[in-house]
């Protein structure tokens, strides 16, 4: 039972894997969107031999993080598009806590609030952006104008620990931890949009060798089932 067990708790964490994967994939239009990678030690594995059999099976799985890489800016002329080339993220504001995103399609609400497209509040250093002209104007450095006069800066900031973010869906992330600083060297481009970091190949590839992986254990379980009923006829006859 216990190839059984290695087995099946190697496709537990293939599950988790090919999980990812399909995110990463359905992600690959998504402004700003960060790519699931697989981060820490490599798996440890458990070998498994017969006649007519020998395979590894991992036992456990590689922790995972966020990719913070930058992806391509694209101009797309509306003034409400931000995208930071440079580290950092924008601020939002939520029930749950501050929330993060690169994803810069953002539109104003009927009461001038800078928001997401899921109506998020994007946050600069005094709070909720919020414009009464509707003609905003957004510096490199941040600082956010209403026609002529300038409202507010952009809250820009540095996620620490990556791996302590969590998805949250539509390219925003909650960080588990409150350890974020202000973001330096960053340069705000309005008017454009980063698209999503995930190499579509390199995702291809790994889908490919999770199946391989999935179909091996598989092996593995058909194989002890096999012996296991044997077992229990062979006792039966007894």
């Amino acid at each position: 039972m216990d190839a059984m067990t290695i087995a099946a708790t190697s496709m537990y964490a293939d599950i988790d894997r090919v999980a990812n994967v399909g995110h990463n994939l359905t992600n690959l239009a998504t402004p700003g969107y960060r790519s699931v990678i697989e981060t820490g030690a490599a798996l440890r594995y458990a070998g498994m031999q017969s006649a007519n059999l020998s395979l590894m099976v991992a036992s456990d799985v590689a922790a995972s993080s966020i990719d913070t890489k930058s992806a391509g800016v694209t101009t797309t002329g509306n003034a409400t598009d931000l995208a930071i080339e440079g580290d950092g993220f924008f601020a939002l504001q939520s029930n749950a806590g501050t929330l993060l995103t690169r994803r810069g399609d953002f539109k104003l609400d009927r009461d001038g609030r800078l928001v997401t497209s899921t109506g998020e509040a994007v946050l600069g250093q005094s709070g909720p952006i919020t414009t009464t002209s509707g003609a905003i104007t957004v510096e490199a450095d941040g600082r956010v104008f209403d026609g002529t006069k300038q409202v507010d800066q952009l809250r820009v900031v540095k996620v620490m620990d990556p791996s302590s973010l969590v998805m949250q869906g539509n390219g925003i992330f909650l960080a588990k931890s409150e350890v974020l600083d202000d973001a330096t060297g960053f340069r705000i481009r309005q008017g454009a949009l980063e698209g999503s970091n995930v190499n579509s190949a390199t995702e291809m590839v790994k889908l490919i060798e999770l199946v391989k992986h999935i179909e091996a254990n598989q092996k593995v379980m058909q194989f002890q089932d096999e012996i296991l009923g044997k077992s229990l006829d062979k006792f039966a006859e007894l």
